[in-house]
């Protein structure tokens, strides 16, 4: 990475990785140059191009489409082609101002939807966006949720069946409907089980079922469900990977 990696995502086929190389943001401009980087896992070759603005939450639409996310205060969401070629630069095909704050998202690729949950400021609300071609068109926002945590995420289960935010499993088809409430924050969801801190829950009965010896502070899962990583809260900010068992 030229300054730190802040995000990465699979594309749904798997084939491609991409990272975004966070340059720094103040009051909606760059510190520095923000870098987007794929690396092809088949032909194992990385390219990386400037970003047109901000490179910082990231979410693989396809092969060649992506959606980055700022990182201020009103963050914008927009996406992007890569290029069709290796001199191609990126080029911008849509874009949503003034309409989120801080937050993070998750793509469902089956429905198109992007899932946006605040995490910094009051009041806090969920807001869904779909990518209908080359476009992002706004769709709705929840009402704001109240008693939350410090720093709530949004995390959605890579069947699309479970999304979650602050604790709070909410109905993908209407993140307005709340369906159950968890102890504490969710971290990750696969496999029918919730990841959050040390313990693993049932998503459907919210008991308890087992636990994890390194929570760690991050957690990706795989598109298939079968692997779930973690990034340490140690010194050493180590990685750890668990094979999920239901």
């Amino acid at each position: 990475a030229t300054d730190a990696f802040a995000d990465f995502d699979l594309t749904p086929d798997g084939r491609y990785l991409y990272a975004s190389d966070f340059g720094g943001e103040s009051a909606g401009a760059p510190v520095r140059p923000s870098w987007v980087q794929r690396y092809d896992i088949s032909a194992r070759q990385w390219e990386v191009k400037r970003a047109p603005l901000i490179a910082h939450g990231l979410e693989a639409v396809d092969k060649d489409r992506f959606l980055l996310l700022e990182s201020d205060q009103t963050a914008e969401l927009t996406l992007n082609h890569f290029g069709a070629t290796a001199d191609a630069p990126i080029a911008e095909l849509s874009r949503v101002s003034d309409l989120l704050s801080l937050g993070n998202m998750e793509l469902d690729h089956r429905t198109g939807l992007v899932f946006h949950g605040d995490t910094a400021f009051e009041p806090k609300k969920v807001s869904v966006i779909k990518v209908e071609g080359n476009a992002l068109q706004p769709q709705y926002q929840t009402q704001p949720f109240t008693q939350t945590t410090g720093n709530p995420a949004i995390t959605l289960s890579p069947d699309g069946k479970h999304l979650f935010y602050d604790g709070r499993l909410l109905s993908p088809a209407d993140a307005r409907q709340v369906l159950r409430v968890f102890p504490g924050g969710v971290h990750a969801s696969t496999a029918g089980l919730v990841f959050g801190g040390f313990n693993i829950l049932s998503a459907e009965t919210g008991e308890a079922v087992g636990s994890m010896e390194h929570p760690g502070s991050r957690h990706f899962a795989s598109d298939d469900g079968l692997y779930l990583i973690t990034h340490g809260t140690t010194v050493n900010q180590n990685f750890f990977f668990y094979q999920v068992r239901p």
